[in-house]
């Protein structure tokens, strides 16, 4: 079968796949699939602008090292990705020997097969722009690295056929977007009738923690949710209420003045990250490995209540329309709980 052929047969098979109503993240999975048995590369690599667009996310990858790439993040600047993201002009190169990890921010990857095979260097690669409309928003590229039986220089047929696959890859995220954003407003609104019905038809206060959290499990992934609340003396936060916690870890209790409960409590915005080395509380109460965090303050009329936190153990999982469900569920939990205290 020829070149044409196999790139007119990706070509149906991720717009199917897009057609069929699959996620974006199984699209881009499908997609790096395709570019890689397309452009017989070892390892190709999606990646995506981060929230502050100093930053890359691996989102995607398939080959060699696909899963340990995913979920990494890299600093921009330093990623092999720099210039294609920056200027927006694909770049076909060979012999520069970049490092695959160049640029990483993760520090406790510790696999020791991704450690010896990370060191060696790209020998060769095709990298291609992503856009989102008119936008810059990532790359994709195809890579082979010394040692790999399927090295080869890349020419520009590879770039034309991976400008093509990028192509798809906007017609995938316009539907996934219209998509989730009814969804997200659907779950949203799911979540304020959850804690409104709690305010109105219960009057327990420990009933109203319960419901709230139950709410929170329901609707956004996780693998702990803890609603925590101002002791008397407004010193110190303890769990009022959680989901996937263990006994002895509901029992922890966070510093009125740490990180965490300042940065929301004093300023009232919400956090979404997975830079947790900045927050150590959130790993000491959830006792798990936590490698995406959302916490919201939980407001009174007056003062803030509390924070709402949940946390999954994969990277890099949560979005606005995620932390928006969550600043929603804050917000009535605040109302509901105060009106139970009223009786």
């Amino acid at each position: 079968m020829g070149r044409s052929s196999l790139l007119r047969n990706s070509i149906q098979t991720l717009l199917k796949i897009s057609n069929e109503g699959a996620s974006l993240q199984d699209f881009l999975s499908n997609l790096t699939e395709e570019a890689r048995k397309l452009t017989a590369a070892s390892t190709c690599i999606l990646c995506l602008k981060a929230e502050n667009s100093e930053s890359l996310d691996y989102t995607a990858a398939s080959g060699n090292l696909a899963q340990y790439l995913v979920g990494l993040r890299v600093n921009l600047d330093d990623s092999p990705m720099s210039t294609v993201v920056r200027t927006g002009q694909a770049r076909l190169f060979e012999g520069e020997r970049i490092p695959l990890t160049a640029g990483l921010f993760d520090s406790d990857v510790t696999d020791s097969s991704f450690q010896e095979r990370s060191q060696n260097s790209i020998s060769a690669g095709v990298i291609v722009p992503l856009r989102a409309g008119n936008v810059v928003c990532g790359a994709l590229a195809a890579l082979n690295r010394p040692g790999d039986s399927a090295r080869k220089v890349f020419s520009q047929d590879d770039v034309d056929t991976m400008l093509l696959l990028a192509e798809l890859f906007d017609t995938a995220r316009q539907k996934d977007s219209s998509t989730r954003d009814l969804f997200a407003r659907n779950r949203e609104l799911h979540v304020l009738y959850s804690t409104m019905a709690t305010s109105e038809a219960l009057i327990n206060v420990q009933a109203v923690l319960d419901r709230v959290v139950q709410a929170t499990t329901s609707n956004i992934d996780n693998s702990a949710v803890a609603l925590f609340l101002m002791n008397d003396e407004r010193t110190h936060l303890y769990i009022a209420s959680a989901s996937g916690l263990s006994d002895a870890h509901r029992e922890i209790m966070l510093a009125a003045d740490c990180k965490l409960a300042e940065n929301i409590l004093v300023t009232g915005e919400a956090l979404s990250t997975s830079q947790l080395s900045e927050y150590p509380d959130l790993t000491d109460f959830t006792g798990i490995s936590a490698g995406s965090v959302m916490a919201v303050p939980v407001q009174g009329r007056n003062e803030p209540l509390g924070l709402l936190v949940v946390c999954s153990q994969q990277r890099n999982l949560y979005l606005d329309d995620d932390l928006k469900t969550l600043q929603a569920a804050g917000v009535h939990a605040g109302i509901a709980i105060e009106n139970a205290l009223l009786y």
